[in-house]
C-alpha cells in the first residue's frame, strides 16, 4: 500500500502545480466547451470504453460496471499534452500537464451494488492567441494586434450508485455537479500611437447539477453492449467584466443549458485474451446548447467514432502486459472558418501490473489532428501521454480467499 500511496502523490502533485492544458484548440473561441474524460485504458484503445468490462481499471463512461467489483478501487490519472497550431499568420506551440480525473469505488454488496465518488476536470484551459486586428473609423483604417489569453477550469464531481440484478445486466444512476471558472483577457494594441490600447477581462463562473444513467448488458457470453446517457441540465452562469476604468465590475447572472450527451458501444471477446470494441458518442449542441434560452451561433452537433483492440494476459505467470490500440474520427462542437472541424487520430497503450494483484499502472499515447488550414483557418496537431494508477483493496469486504 505504501507504494500505491507514493505513486498517487507522484501523479497528483505535479499536475496540480502545472495544471493548465487545453482541450479547446482553435482560436480565441475554442473548439469545445464541455468534453468528457476517458480513462487511460480507453485512450490506449482510441477512446473506446462504454462497453468494455475491466476488473481492475475504472471505466469513466459506464459506472454501472462498478457493481461487479469485489474490492475498493482507486483510479487516478495524469496527462501530459503537447499541441502545435498552425494559423494563416502565426504558428504556436503549447505543452503542459494536468490532473484529468480520479474515482473511488466501494463495493456495498459483493458483485451486486457499488458506489463511486469522482472528480474530473473536464476542461483545463491555459493558452494565448494573437491575430491581426483591423477596423475602420471615420473613413480611416485602424490596424493593430488582438491578444486573447484564456485560463481556468470547469470540473465535475460525481456520485454514483451501481446495481446489477442479474449477471448480464447492470445500471447506474449518477449525480453530477459542474463547477469552476474560466477567464478571458482581451487586449487590443493599436499600431496608431495616438490611440489608447484596450484591455478587458471576462470571468465566467459555472455551477449546476445534472444527472446521468449508465447501462451494461451482456448479449451473449462474449458480446457486451453499453450505453451512457448524460441528460440535459441547466447551470448558473455568472459573468463579470473588469476594465482599467472599472476595477470591480458587477456580476451579471445568466443561465446556461448543456445538451444531452450519448455514448454507446459494443465489445466482442475474440478469445480469452483478445477483445475488440467500438464506440459512438453524440451531443446535440447546435440547437440545445443555450444561454438565457437562446441558441449560440457557430455551434455544431458533435460526434466521435472509435474502434479499438486489446490483448490481455491469460497466464499471468508467463505474460504480464496488456496491449491496446485504436483509431478515432469525429467532429467537434463548433465551426471554424464557417466549416466543420474534423478530428482524427490513433491511440496506443499498455497495462502494467504492479507488485500486488488488482493493482495496475496504465499508460497511453494519443496522437491526432483537428481541422484544416484551407477549411478552418487553423490546424491543430496534438499528442497526449497519460498515466494512471488503479489500486484495489479489501476495505469493506472481507478477503474470502
Amino acid at each position: 500500500m505504501k507504494l500505491i500511496y507514493f505513486l498517487c502523490i507522484l501523479l497528483v502533485v505535479p499536475s496540480l502545480i502545472f495544471a493548465g492544458s487545453s482541450i479547446f484548440g482553435f482560436g480565441p473561441q475554442g473548439s469545445s466547451f464541455y468534453q468528457y474524460n476517458y480513462s487511460t485504458a480507453a485512450l490506449g484503445r482510441g477512446g473506446v470504453e462504454t462497453a468494455v468490462p475491466d476488473t481492475i481499471g475504472i471505466n469513466y463512461h459506464n459506472f454501472s460496471l462498478l457493481s461487479y467489483n469485489t474490492r475498493t478501487l482507486l483510479s487516478m490519472n495524469m496527462m501530459f499534452e503537447s499541441r502545435s497550431v498552425k494559423q494563416p499568420n502565426s504558428d504556436y506551440y503549447t505543452g503542459n500537464a494536468k490532473f484529468t480525473g480520479g474515482l473511488l469505488s466501494f463495493p456495498v454488496l459483493k458483485r451486486k451494488v457499488g458506489i463511486g465518488i469522482g472528480l474530473f476536470p473536464v476542461i483545463g484551459n491555459d493558452q494565448q492567441f494573437s491575430r491581426p486586428f483591423q477596423t475602420s473609423y471615420a473613413s480611416d483604417e485602424i490596424t493593430g494586434t488582438e491578444l486573447i489569453k484564456t485560463s481556468g477550469t470547469i470540473s465535475e464531481a460525481t456520485f454514483s450508485i451501481a446495481i446489477n440484478t442479474q449477471r448480464n445486466f447492470a445500471f447506474a444512476l449518477v449525480g453530477r455537479y459542474a463547477f469552476g471558472m474560466i477567464k478571458d483577457n482581451l487586449s487590443i494594441i493599436y499600431d496608431q500611437s495616438f490611440l489608447g490600447d484596450i484591455y478587458a477581462q471576462n470571468k465566467y463562473q459555472v455551477s449546476g447539477f445534472g444527472m446521468r444513467c449508465d447501462l451494461f448488458y451482456t448479449l451473449k457470453s462474449r458480446l457486451h453492449a453499453g450505453l451512457s446517457i448524460n441528460f440535459p441540465f441547466s447551470a448558473d452562469l455568472g459573468v463579470t467584466q473588469t476594465t482599467p476604468g472599472l476595477t470591480s465590475g458587477d456580476t451579471k447572472n445568466h443561465s446556461i443549458r448543456f445538451p444531452m450527451y450519448l455514448s454507446g458501444g459494443m465489445t466482442y471477446e475474440l478469445s480469452k485474451s483478445w477483445l475488440t470494441s467500438f464506440d459512438i458518442n453524440y451531443a446535440n449542441w447546435k440547437h440545445h446548447y443555450k444561454i438565457d434560452g437562446h441558441s449560440i451561433e457557430n455551434m455544431n452537433d458533435s460526434y466521435r467514432l472509435g474502434a479499438g483492440i486489446e490483448k490481455r494476459p491469460v497466464d499471468i505467470k508467463r505474460e504480464k502486459l496488456t496491449y491496446r490500440g485504436g483509431l478515432f474520427y469525429g467532429q467537434v462542437n463548433m465551426y471554424s472558418g464557417f466549416a466543420n472541424i474534423d478530428e482524427y487520430g490513433v491511440g496506443f497503450g499498455l497495462g502494467i501490473p504492479l507488485l500486488f494483484e488488482f493493482n495496475r499502472l496504465d499508460i497511453a499515447l494519443h496522437v491526432g489532428k483537428r481541422g484544416k488550414i484551407n477549411h478552418n483557418l487553423a490546424e491543430e496537431t496534438f499528442m497526449r501521454f497519460e498515466i494512471s494508477i488503479s489500486a484495489g483493496e479489501f476495505w469493506f469486504i472481507r478477503d474470502e480467499r
